[in-house]
């Protein structure tokens, strides 16, 4: 009866912790991976949830003890010949003055069985959240990474976002085109709210619950997507394409080592044994400027620029096509951003890898992209190269973008220009 009772407790403790796990970037990445139910929750559920779970297991485990001796005390328990501490108790209590032992002995087992419990779940969850396996790194070396695909890499004709809302849908991206070849940076600009980062989730089909996607073309390495089964779709989108997320401390699964998310993906897809993906995952960490020994560590042990160069690593392991860069160094410092820049430079140089920069820095943008594509309520309302963004912008919102951008020639007597008004609502 009392375990029959702890139940929907229970059940709705593990609900409401898998929900916020559910929603995390690191789990949505972990399905495009392919990965089966069962391995989700194994590997990046239960790990996140399993501290105050097991709390709640031994401090339940003590309770029904207590709550068992109580009824045993009070006769609606074990019944002679059998016997227990409460009824040990209840025994002893009729003696107490004369022998207090028999008495105070029970009571004294039941607390220290009680505590015993509290203690085994600070142990129990403590272990549950220094699990993971240390991660050996090999002597060798990975190979190089090859060329991408020839022609083009992204082509996108079309695409809509649709959002559910009470009084009906709203398309807060609406009809987006563009394209990318190989070895191209372009970039992707626009204010907060214009759909930047809900056009780079749509092409990588990580748009959160209830949102839907439609395009007349979405063609990644020359696939055309929309015309492949699910699984194989996914398949395609984890070993051609890389997200570098926003927050990359949401991104990263803070239960596990920085080794294994590492090299998840290419176990998974390229079938790469364990040794070989831990070296490749070395040669990643040492491409971004990163000790191999931090294949060990967790990324609550990072700083923030360091996680976001695990990130770019983690984009590089499977050696994509396309790599999304979603404001990578909007939480950096000057410095940092200006070492993320050069090193997504230099991985395009030597990966032949296209990448869309989406970023509020038009400044930014303007320094080490080639082209450059202006969102504004949902739709690209110009695409330009970047030699005239200064000067050759024809859509009024691009000219206030840039007149935007303050400069050393400024005069500081005057307020900075801003864009006046704000974007529509879609």
């Amino acid at each position: 009866a009392l375990a029959a009772a702890s139940v929907p407790g229970f059940a709705r403790l593990a609900q409401t912790l898998a929900a916020g796990v559910a929603g995390t970037d690191h789990l949505a990445a972990a399905r495009v991976l392919g990965l089966g139910r069962l391995r989700l929750l194994w590997r990046h559920v239960l790990p996140n949830i399993a501290e105050p779970l097991l709390l709640s297991v031994t401090t339940a485990a003590g309770t029904a003890l207590v709550a068992l001796s109580g009824l045993s005390f009070l006769g609606l328990g074990v019944q002679p010949p059998g016997y227990d501490w409460g009824q040990l108790l209840s025994q002893g209590l009729d003696r107490i003055y004369a022998e207090p032992l028999p008495a105070l002995a029970p009571g004294l087992a039941l607390v220290y069985a009680a505590l015993t419990f509290q203690l085994l779940g600070e142990v129990l969850a403590g272990g549950a959240a220094r699990r993971g396996r240390v991660v050996r790194i090999p002597a060798q070396r990975s190979a190089p990474s090859g060329p991408a695909e020839d022609g083009q890499v992204l082509q996108v004709d079309g695409l809509t976002v649709e959002l559910p809302a009470p009084a009906g849908p709203i398309r807060p991206v609406r009809g987006v085109s563009l394209s990318l070849g190989r070895g191209e940076i372009v970039g992707l600009v626009g204010e907060s709210g214009s759909g930047k980062s809900l056009t780079a989730l749509a092409v990588a089909d990580l748009l959160p619950y209830g949102a839907r996607a439609s395009r007349r073309t979405l063609r990644l390495l020359g696939t055309d997507l929309g015309a492949l089964p699910r699984k194989e779709r996914d398949r395609r989108l984890a070993t051609g394409l890389s997200v570098i997320f926003q927050n990359p401390a949401s991104a990263l699964n803070p239960a596990l080592r920085i080794g294994t998310q590492l090299t998840e993906a290419v176990r998974a897809h390229r079938g790469t044994s364990r040794a070989e993906a831990t070296a490749r995952a070395a040669e990643a960490l040492r491409r971004v400027a990163l000790p191999p020994s931090l294949l060990r560590a967790r990324p609550y042990e990072l700083s923030g620029g360091q996680r976001q160069r695990v990130m770019i690593a983690a984009g590089l392991m499977v050696r994509p096509g396309l790599i999304i860069a979603d404001e990578p160094t909007t939480a950096l410092d000057v410095t940092v951003q200006r070492q993320i820049t050069r090193l997504l430079v230099d991985i395009r140089r030597d990966t032949s890898a296209a990448i869309l920069f989406i970023s509020h820095d038009v400044a930014l943008v303007a320094e080490f992209c080639e082209r450059v594509l202006v969102m504004y309520a949902g739709t690209i309302v110009e695409a330009l190269p970047v030699g005239r963004l200064a000067a050759g912008a024809r859509h009024p919102y691009t000219r206030a973008l840039v007149a935007s951008v303050p400069d050393l020639t400024a005069d500081r007597g005057r307020p900075l220009p801003t864009v006046e008004g704000a974007p529509p609502d879609p």
